[in-house]
């Protein structure tokens, strides 16, 4: 994805954003961190965290960070993902093979 440095969590920060403002979107990402990063042991600054690993979210209780039900089921089941196939999002697949990797196909609507 244009200007990602990781590619779970843009798709992460993607899914936190859908259909909402970018304030509202950056402040579940932060407590997502917040919750499931990992503390780094010398803070920068603001930089506290590391930004979730995908094993930590695809078993993390996301209800009391404000994340709707919906959206948590989707951040674990791209977790999920990732955990299975680590290089799910790689720049050598396309889009077809990404998604049958997530158990869709493209053109398909959920």
């Amino acid at each position: 994805m244009p200007g990602a440095w990781d590619e779970f969590e843009q798709a992460v920060r993607a899914v936190l954003g859908h259909e909402i403002a970018v304030a509202a979107a950056v402040r579940l990402a932060e407590r997502l961190v917040a919750a499931h990063g990992q503390p780094l042991a010398g803070p920068d600054r603001d930089l506290t965290h590391l930004f979730p690993q995908p094993a930590a979210l695809a078993v993390a209780d996301m209800t009391a960070l404000g994340i709707s039900k919906g959206r948590a089921a989707t951040l674990r089941a791209i977790a999920a993902a990732i955990v299975a196939d680590p290089h799910l999002f790689g720049a050598h697949r396309g889009l077809d093979e990404t998604l049958s990797g997530c158990g869709r196909r493209a053109g398909s609507a959920s």
